[in-house]
């Protein structure tokens, strides 16, 4: 998880980049509450709203990381609320992700 993140981080600038990381995100932390905690200990979250700011136009970009930070906002463990609120820009993008999430068929 740190290398997803240095990878983020490193390649800001680069969609694509952002795109898998994201989907890496949301794969390793699908219903596991152990791994999103890791996740968010390796920074994943302000990486991800960076994401989602940084390229606002592309929608492959906004979809994965909205359902990355969906992923690793969610939990049954203790930690999940405080990943959820203590992170910079979260909560007013888990509301923005809730209204754009497209239908399911």
């Amino acid at each position: 998880l740190p290398q997803i993140v240095a990878a983020m981080r490193a390649h800001a600038a680069n969609a694509g980049v952002q795109e898998k990381a994201c989907c890496a995100l949301i794969n390793i932390t699908f219903s596991d509450d152990a791994r999103r905690q890791v996740a968010a200990d390796a920074e994943a979250l302000p990486q991800i709203v960076a994401a989602i700011c940084t390229h606002a136009g592309n929608v492959d970009v906004q979809q994965s990381a909205c359902r990355a930070l969906c992923n690793m906002t969610s939990g049954n463990d203790a930690r999940a609320s405080r990943r959820q609120w203590t992170r910079p820009g979260c909560s007013w993008l888990l509301r923005r992700c809730a209204r754009t999430r497209p239908a399911q068929p």
